[in-house]
């Protein structure tokens, strides 16, 4: 495509890639030195439309698929900043192309990018034949195993379908490795030892279906049973991960209700000290004796009506202010009548030292309190940022688990239409029967569990 359409070709492979630096370079304060790859091929090319092949974009990791819904963007992708260059480039004159091996790992968000989706069927042999034989062409003819214009390697068609039957894969990359390592390795070792004798002249050697067997007396492995085992194996450990991350977060959320408690009891404690010190105000007042203080106010009922330490303040601070100008209009003579009423009792003012004493007492232990309700406060934030994190990786092993049943579920339904003597109606839904039994008395179990820890721990 490349050839026809006159422009330079590049490929860069994404399966199993997760760094961005590989599309958008490393930053400047970065230890390596990399330009992005797309940049790169700008570069390498000396022309601004290239055409790129990006392979296997379902393997990549997420963070790359982010910037790919930008680079894919006709109407984003003219302005993508390259942090290794710093600054911005265009490629929208780029012809991208992508691939993938299942597009429902595709984000959404990305396929919407892309103005066209082709589907690829299983090469048949016919096709499988005309690709090893364009193979094994270039091989010859990169390596000049000609003699009076006739190659020194050929193989016959039956040998190629022998070799074929022994490759199990919808694709031809087994059958190029066995081609190269295999049977190219078999002729190039049998030249060399004639070179060695003093031969001048290479044998010619024809790849016959024996020979085949010889060479690869075995077959090679189902990829496409590993790939399912693979993931099989891989979807167990998303549900182990996700059972041992409900249990985290139930844990985390019995510590946050366990913190909430603690506040809620020392705001309690808080408001019960505001209202004594407030009270003993009023006490200290009526000990005096000077009624007309108080007179058309029912402070007490305010102060056990309150329901926060700021109302109780607020109350205490009137008062505090009414006794001041109460105060600053009393006779000294008064203030000697009252000393002399209690000749052989304690004064009121020894009574009440004894009173702000206790109310030091109290003060010194809210400053205690207030310190361990501001680090009970900081351990509950902290554990409601943990619970938001495990909440979103919840939901996120959710999604991939509902995927991955899917995803399971139609291969199923393709296996079982692959073979005849299974009869989809009656055993398919038994499986699939006793897989919804299974997850609901695992969840069940778990519940169980988490409730009787917890009615313990109460």
């Amino acid at each position: 495509m490349a050839e026809a359409l006159g422009k330079p070709f590049f490929l860069l492979a994404l399966g199993g890639e997760n760094d961005p630096a590989t599309l958008t370079g490393t930053k400047p304060d970065s230890s390596r030195y990399k330009i992005g790859q797309i940049a790169q091929f700008l570069i390498e090319g000396q022309k601004s439309d290239p055409l790129i092949l990006l392979d296997e974009i379902d393997k990549t990791s997420t963070s790359l698929h982010k910037i790919l819904i930008h680079l894919l963007d006709s109407e984003q992708n003219q302005n993508i900043y390259d942090h290794c260059l710093e600054t911005a480039l265009d490629f929208s004159k780029v012809t991208f192309i992508v691939t993938a091996n299942d597009k429902r790992k595709i984000p959404k968000e990305l396929r919407d990018r892309m103005e066209e989706i082709v589907e690829l069927t299983e090469l048949t042999k016919e096709q499988k034949k005309q690709i090893a034989n364009n193979f094994l062409r270039k091989w010859i003819e990169n390596k000049n195993l000609y003699q009076a214009d006739q190659p020194l390697l050929t193989i016959t068609d039956e040998a190629f379908d022998t070799l074929i039957n022994k490759t199990h894969e919808k694709g031809v990359r087994q059958l190029k490795s066995a081609l190269k390592h295999h049977i190219f390795h078999y002729c190039s070792q049998k030249w060399a030892e004639e070179e060695s004798q003093g031969q001048l002249l290479l044998s010619k050697i024809e790849i016959t279906p024996d020979l085949i067997n010889q060479i690869i007396p075995h077959d090679f492995p189902d990829t496409e049973q590993e790939d399912n085992q693979k993931e099989e194996k891989n979807t167990k450990a998303d549900q182990e991960q996700l059972w041992l991350l409900r249990k985290e977060l139930n844990s985390l959320q019995w510590e946050k209700d366990k913190l909430a408690n603690i506040i809620a009891n020392n705001n309690q404690s808080k408001l019960k000290a505001s209202k004594f010190r407030a009270l003993n105000i009023i006490k200290k007042a009526l000990m005096e004796k000077d009624e007309n203080i108080l007179t058309g106010h029912n402070y007490e009922k305010k102060i056990n009506d309150a329901t926060s330490p700021e109302e109780v303040e607020v109350v205490r601070e009137e008062i505090l202010l009414l006794i001041t100008e109460k105060s600053k209009s009393r006779k000294p003579i008064e203030k000697a009548k009252i000393i002399k009423t209690y000749p052989n009792n304690k004064s009121p003012i020894q009574n009440n030292n004894k009173v702000l004493e206790k109310l030091v007492k109290e003060l010194t232990k809210l400053v205690d309190n207030r310190d361990n309700i501001q680090s009970l406060e900081n351990k509950l934030v902290q554990s409601e940022q943990q619970t938001k994190e495990i909440a979103e990786q919840l939901n996120s092993f959710r999604q991939n688990a509902v995927l991955e049943t899917q995803k399971l579920k139609k291969e199923i339904q393709c296996s079982n239409k692959q073979k005849n003597n299974f009869n989809w109606n009656i055993n398919g839904w038994f499986i699939l029967f006793i897989i919804i039994s299974s997850v609901l008395f695992i969840s069940g179990t778990v519940y169980w569990i988490i409730h009787k820890k917890k009615t313990n721990k109460e």
